[in-house]
């Protein structure tokens, strides 16, 4: 990060996803929690991301904010990811078409089973990639 205001302005980002997850307290604390809760559970964190950019979309959508904005959201997650090494298949969630078509609320409350076999996909993803990793 080069630029002062982006520098000023990524911990504002990254609170969007704080707050997104219900976290309170201080930034400090809240990034405290978000990296407790990533380690005790990616496969979590990850979903909770695809929440995040489902809700983000719908406000898209809505007009409410702009494509620019939620791609700067994630840079922050993404920033924050990287320096306090969660590994995270970024890839994976911006190539999920079939995530970005269902919206949060549907995924999450409407189809259980259809979340289930999501979340048992993406589990055998990661231990598939930690295999691949292991044998290198």
């Amino acid at each position: 990060m080069k630029a002062q205001e982006t520098k000023r302005q990524y911990p504002h980002r990254l609170d969007k996803f704080l707050t997104f997850m219900n976290l309170q307290g201080t930034i400090q604390e809240k990034c405290a929690r978000l990296y407790e809760t990533a380690n005790k559970n990616i496969n979590l964190f990850q979903s909770n991301i695809f929440r995040f950019i489902n809700f983000q979309k719908e406000r898209i959508e809505r007009g409410e904010i702009s494509e620019g904005t939620l791609c700067n959201y994630l840079k922050a997650l993404k920033l924050f990811c990287n320096m306090n090494d969660i590994v995270i298949n970024w890839k994976k969630i911006s190539e999920d078409k079939e995530i970005a078509k269902i919206s949060s609320e549907e995924s999450f409350e409407f189809d259980e089973n259809g979340l289930k076999t999501y979340l048992k996909q993406v589990i055998t993803e990661i231990k598939k990639e930690e295999n691949e990793r292991e044998m290198k």
